[in-house]
């Protein structure tokens, strides 16, 4: 094949299919620690088909190819920038409503070609213009893109060094069990009492009555996840990105499950949706079994999927073109991980067993008896119904979880139930401004040794109390 040197002479039009793929790539390019590359192959190839066949209809009405490129970008613009828009409105205070938004928008695309049909002007000029933009706009992206892989490799590749190789685990088999579960945006129960007129605590009841000790003042660093997380397995404090490279691969190879692979203790992690991309390598890489259920054949569902095409102009029919497919897929996903949670005691003892559940942080997909709820509810944060419902319903799985480690444990585990940080306040949730620092923080120790905890014990001294108190080490607790 021979590169066509004329091809920005000529106005060969090649901007609208470039500035289709754009967005996907800056999506990508955005969230790669998220991401795995195979997840947007199928938005590209939509995208592509998509302004191919809106530059074939405009090629038929404007009977001129230039202009017919020309008008084919203005939609994309327009496409692309539809949920930005909206967002933007919203926080202007201006209520976004999708059947008067989406034909406004398409009655001013209508004029634009109204006028661009009309016109005498020949694109030449403009034509060779988008050409260039698009194309330095892509080089940007695909060298942005193409350092973070790079990067992405080479961490990757020291994150595997790391790895404490583990000693001999057959004096280890008196060593209890330890579980540390993550409840995703888990609020603390007085913020719920305050902010949601929910003052059921059913659930902290029955982690107290099984032995937990419920730290009631405890509150943690960082309300971004990754960050947050790294913490409490490091059990430091860290200042670095909240979703950087090196916070994922500490998030993964972290020095609790350092310390107890030592000890001949087996890493057993069970990740959820935002695990089935990029950071998931890392942990991959440091666990010695890595379990995820949440999978899916619909090549329109997936967290990727639903985050890039609610900013385009297919936000108002999304939920509809998905079916219930996305509730599907959350839904399984977390079923299938209670349920193999509560099987776990079978596995060869000792273990240290990670568990990140995104839940009740949205999507909302439960109501409080497990119930479905409507795909176009589940990012409601408006309605308190849906947060609450989901916070309910996890609560009362937890307690099966817990009673299903507790009978079936050949020997007292430890058990840690913790939220990576309390309900953060944002649009459309009305919280304290200090409440997403509040946390639950429920811990289960063996032989009640419940007297070395405290009330306001932070996450990264949770480890560091029951390394101290069960496996010898000397650490000194942090400021709280």
């Amino acid at each position: 094949m021979r590169w066509d040197k004329n091809i920005f002479r000529k106005p060969s039009v090649i901007h609208p299919a470039v500035f289709a793929v754009y967005p996907v790539l800056h999506f990508y390019a955005y969230n790669i620690m998220e991401v795995s590359a195979r997840q947007i192959v199928t938005p590209l190839i939509i995208s592509v088909f998509l302004a191919l066949s809106v530059w074939m209809i405009l090629k038929l009405v404007l009977r001129s190819v230039p202009k017919a490129g020309f008008a084919t970008s203005i939609f994309l613009f327009f496409f692309f920038s539809y949920g930005p828009l909206c967002d933007l409105l919203g926080r202007s205070g201006v209520p976004v409503k999708h059947w008067q938004m989406l034909p406004a928008v398409l009655l001013v695309f209508g004029y634009c070609v109204y006028a661009i049909k009309h016109t005498h002007k020949t694109f030449t000029t403009p034509t060779k213009m988008l050409n260039w933009m698009s194309v330095v706009m892509i080089a940007i992206i695909l060298l942005n893109i193409g350092s973070n892989q790079v990067g992405m490799v080479m961490s990757q590749g020291s994150s595997a060094e790391q790895v404490v190789v583990p000693t001999d685990a057959t004096k280890f088999k008196t060593m209890p069990d330890f579980y540390f579960i993550i409840l995703d945006e888990y609020a603390h129960p007085d913020t719920i009492k305050e902010w949601y007129s929910y003052d059921k605590s059913g659930f902290i009841t029955s982690l107290r009555d099984k032995g937990f000790f419920v730290a009631n003042k405890s509150m943690t660093h960082s309300p971004d996840t990754p960050l947050a997380i790294a913490q409490v397995l490091n059990m430091e404090y860290l200042n670095d990105d909240p979703w950087s490279k090196p916070v994922f691969q500490k998030y993964a190879c972290n020095e609790a499950a350092n310390l107890l692979k030592t000890r001949g203790y087996k890493y057993i992690y069970f990740g959820g949706p935002l695990d089935n991309g990029r950071w998931d390598g890392y942990m991959k890489d440091c666990a010695d079994s890595y379990y995820n259920f949440y999978e899916t054949d619909n090549l329109l569902v997936s967290e990727f999927q639903n985050a890039y095409w609610n900013t385009t102009i297919l936000e108002p029919i999304y939920a509809n073109l998905t079916g219930s497919a996305y509730g599907y897929y959350h839904r399984q996903g977390l079923l299938s991980t209670l349920d193999h949670l509560k099987e776990i005691t079978s596995l060869e003892s000792p273990k240290f067993v990670f568990v990140h559940l995104l839940c009740p942080h949205t999507p909302f997909v439960f109501g409080p008896n497990g119930e479905s709820v409507p795909l176009a509810n589940s990012n409601d944060w408006k309605d308190p119904r849906f947060y609450l419902g989901q916070y309910i319903f996890i609560g009362q799985e937890i307690e099966k979880v817990v009673d299903s480690i507790l009978k079936n444990s050949a020997n007292q585990p430890i058990i840690v139930v913790q939220s990576d940080h309390g309900l953060r306040s944002r649009r459309d949730v009305k919280v304290g401004k200090d409440d997403w620092c509040r946390i639950l923080n429920a811990i289960y120790l063996p032989d009640n040794a419940e007297a070395v905890l405290y009330d306001s014990i932070s996450p990264v001294n949770t480890f560091r109390v029951i390394f101290n108190r069960y496996f010898d080490t000397n650490f000194d607790l942090l400021e709280d």
